[in-house]
């Protein structure tokens, strides 16, 4: 069960750290440019 747990809390956490990176090379690219 605390695998699971885990799991579940990690889920969107991730996404939260995904849509944070993306942004930033976003914003890289866009000075970049």
């Amino acid at each position: 069960r605390q695998k699971e747990a885990m799991k579940a809390e990690a889920g969107p956490v991730e996404q939260q750290l995904l849509q944070e990176t993306e942004k930033l090379m976003k914003e890289k690219l866009e000075v970049q440019c």
